[in-house]
C-alpha cells in the first residue's frame, strides 16, 4: 500500500465572494488532469457560474445543506447530505450548481473524473440514497465507490480496495484519524493505492469520506515522484 498526503502548497483557492471553491487536487498538477476534488462552499440564496463539461463523471457529495443542480438539458436534481450525486455528461453540456437556503451556507464535495473519449456517454443525472451500514454509509456504483464513515472516538474501520488499479481517496471531514501512526486533520486528503486493507482508526468524534475510483495508472503514477 503507498499513501501520499496533498499538501497546501499543492491545492488552489478561489474566493469568488458569493462562494469559495478549493480545489484539493490542485487545478493541473496530479493525475494529469483525469481526476480532481474540489471542496466548494456557496452562501445563502447564492449559486456558480454556469460551466460546461465533456466525457466527464461527476460525483456530488453534500458535507452540509442541500446541493441544487440545474444543466442545460433541462434537468433539476437535488441531493441533501446522505446523498450521493453521480453526473455523466456527454458533450457541450452546461450545468451549475446553486444553494436554495436563505440562511444556511451549502458546503460539498465535487469529484470530477475525465472518462474515456472513445466511450459515448448519454448525458444524465441520478441521486443516490446512501444505505446506513452500522456507523457509516456506504454506496457502490460502476467501478467506482463512495463511503461515508461518522465515527466516536476509538472507532475503526478496515477497508479493503475492491479494484487492483484503483486510488482511494480519504477527505476528513472534520475529527481527526489515525492512519499508519500518522494523524489526519479536518480538510486533510490523502490517497492510497494497492490491494492492502486501509485500516483508520478516530481519536476524537469524526466524519471522513472515502473515495475508490477508477483512473488509469498513467493518471497516478507521478505520486511516487511527489512522495
Amino acid at each position: 500500500m503507498f499513501m501520499f498526503k496533498v499538501g497546501q502548497s499543492l491545492m488552489t483557492e478561489e474566493d469568488l465572494g458569493f462562494a469559495k471553491v478549493k480545489c484539493l487536487t490542485g487545478n493541473n498538477g496530479l493525475f494529469k488532469g483525469m481526476l480532481r476534488i474540489k471542496e466548494i462552499t456557496i452562501l445563502p440564496n447564492m449559486g456558480l457560474l454556469p460551466q460546461p463539461y465533456q466525457d466527464t463523471e461527476v460525483i456530488l457529495l453534500p458535507l452540509s445543506g442541500t446541493l441544487y443542480q440545474h444543466n442545460s438539458t433541462g434537468e433539476t436534481v437535488r441531493v441533501s447530505k446522505g446523498d450521493v450525486g453521480i453526473a455523466h455528461y456527454g458533450s457541450d453540456v452546461m450545468h451549475f450548481e446553486y444553494n436554495k437556503s436563505s440562511t444556511d451556507e451549502l458546503k460539498f464535495l465535487m469529484v470530477e473524473i475525465n472518462t474515456d473519449r472513445n466511450r459515448m456517454m448519454e448525458p444524465k443525472t441520478k441521486v443516490l440514497r446512501m444505505k446506513v451500514h452500522k456507523d457509516y454509509c456506504f454506496k457502490e456504483y460502476g467501478n467506482n465507490v463512495v463511503l461515508r464513515s461518522v465515527w466516536e472516538a476509538g472507532d475503526e474501520l478496515a477497508y479493503v480496495p475492491l479494484g487492483r488499479s484503483s486510488v482511494v481517496a480519504l477527505y476528513v471531514v472534520h475529527g481527526k484519524f489515525m492512519y499508519r501512526d500518522y494523524e489526519y486533520l479536518a480538510s486533510d486528503l490523502i490517497f492510497l493505492w494497492g490491494p492492502m486493507p486501509i485500516e483508520l482508526k478516530s481519536t476524537e468524534a469524526s466524519e471522513v469520506v472515502l473515495l475508490e475510483l477508477e483512473i488509469p495508472d498513467s493518471g497516478y503514477q507521478d505520486l511516487f515522484n511527489l512522495g
